[in-house]
């Protein structure tokens, strides 16, 4: 389901009508129908938004419990559970907060209400209607189920694991739920043992020691690493810098955690992804990738800026602006490094990348030239095989197919099995056999990737 879209007049009438819930809900003359009726109202016109349905369950703390039986519960909510079924979602939220006014602890409908929040793919409302439900039914399998689900979706895979291993031992025998299991506990840091052991209480010590050392700081960070307790490590590096004065090996390794913590982060979510695409969607994968590229970006920015004079990092924040689009500012960057540097070949082909992606094929394509034939000696072998594949496909499409077919023969002598290269160079061949080399519908010049 696409976001909803939320006027500013329509925001403004919501703002207003969460203002006078607050207003019903507090002072002597409470009226908690009203509190509930404007709630409702914020909720079902922004049902995404767990603050509204926060407060709702808030004002309905006061209401008195009374229990509902399952059959009563679809009897008397019947339109609710038609909607549901139905998937008209703002029918269904609205005769669904109907219902919980009548029995705010009603399982069932805080349980329906929250299955048709995840189809809509509003994971954090949903999981406020179940932690509502577990408030009042601690036990319930299928609410510990759901709210397993609706965490791992928006990637809090430590939370998530807890209540996937609240489940009963005969659903934990479920072959997906063994191997979400098994893949949280291998990537997230171990729980802590019943004596209460905390290794950063071992190394407290050690610090009051030495507290200004930072090879102390460097190598405590990297244990914690190692057991991926990154936050953990971000806090002692953080610790480090202040008791150092920003040393500069601390503030790169710092660095460094943040950025390995959001690839591996990523990592556990493409294997989720994997293991069951509808307990973690490409949504949450693609989010995480965003979520990444930019502290990446971000990492490479501040490290350019602090090593002027070292193209390594000039060269990765340039690869940074184009994995993000920015083609023209990633050109700019590669300008900046001489040619004469170390990093000559791998800016040729980001160079020939760019390029690409801009529709400049004529440049593009001297690019990889100047790499395959000017710089092979000083290319690294991965390099040199992308200038091989980029620059075959790129000038075969540009009607040179004789040169592409020369390309991708030695990139396929190099490394017989390199993605597709062999049913790329087949297709030229075909191509130029039948004497079509101008238009080759197989391959597209901007495929730069």
């Amino acid at each position: 389901m696409k976001p909803q879209v939320i006027s500013q007049s329509q925001r403004r009438h919501i703002q207003q009508a969460y203002e006078g819930a607050l207003i019903a809900m507090g002072g002597q003359a409470r009226n908690q129908l009203l509190a509930h009726q404007l709630l409702s109202e914020c909720i079902t016109q922004d049902p995404a938004t767990p603050i509204y349905i926060n407060a709702l369950f808030e004002n309905l703390q006061s209401l008195p419990n009374r229990p509902v039986s399952p059959w009563f519960s679809k009897l008397r909510n019947w339109k609710f559970f038609q909607a549901a079924k139905g998937q008209r979602v703002a029918d269904a939220i609205g005769f669904g907060l109907q219902a919980l006014y009548r029995h705010r602890t009603d399982l069932l409908v805080l349980c329906r209400l929250a299955e048709v929040c995840q189809a809509a793919d509003l994971w954090a409302a949903a999981e406020c209607y179940l932690r509502q439900a577990l408030l009042h039914n601690p036990n319930d399998q299928r609410a510990t189920r759901l709210l397993a689900e609706s965490l791992l979706q928006q990637a809090r895979f430590e939370e998530s694991l807890y209540y996937w291993q609240q489940l009963p031992a005969d659903e934990k025998l479920d072959s997906q739920v063994q191997d979400v299991i098994q893949c949280l506990q291998t990537n997230l840091p171990a729980t802590e043992t019943t004596t209460g052991d905390n290794p950063s209480d071992r190394w407290e010590q050690e610090i009051e020691d030495d507290s200004t050392s930072p090879q102390l700081y460097l190598e405590l960070s990297q244990r914690l690493v190692q057991e991926n307790r990154w936050d953990e490590a971000t806090s002692l590096l953080t610790r480090g810098l202040s008791a150092t004065g920003s040393n500069p090996e601390l503030l790169d390794q710092l660095e460094t955690v943040q950025l390995e913590s959001y690839r591996h982060r990523h990592e556990i979510a493409v294997t989720l992804h994997e293991i069951n695409p509808q307990l973690l969607g490409p949504e949450t994968v693609r989010d995480l990738q965003s979520e990444l590229d930019r502290t990446e970006l971000q990492v490479c920015e501040r490290r350019a800026r602090r090593y002027p004079t070292n193209y390594r990092y000039q060269l990765q924040l340039a690869i940074c602006l184009r994995r993000t689009g920015n083609y023209r500012g990633a050109l700019k960057q590669l300008e900046q490094i001489p040619e004469t540097d170390q990093t000559a070949a791998e800016v040729t082909l980001e160079t020939g990348k760019c390029h690409q992606h801009l529709h400049q094929f004529s440049e593009a394509a001297a690019a990889y030239h100047h790499l395959i034939d000017g710089l092979e000696n000083q290319a690294e072998r991965c390099i040199y095989e992308q200038a091989l594949y980029h620059g075959g496909i790129l000038t075969g499409a540009m009607g040179n197919g004789q040169r592409a077919q020369q390309w991708l023969s030695r990139l396929l002598e190099i490394s017989p099995d390199y993605q597709d290269a062999r049913d790329r160079l087949d297709k030229i061949k075909l191509i130029s056999d039948n004497k079509g080399t101008n238009n080759l519908t197989a391959s597209s010049p901007e495929s730069g990737s």
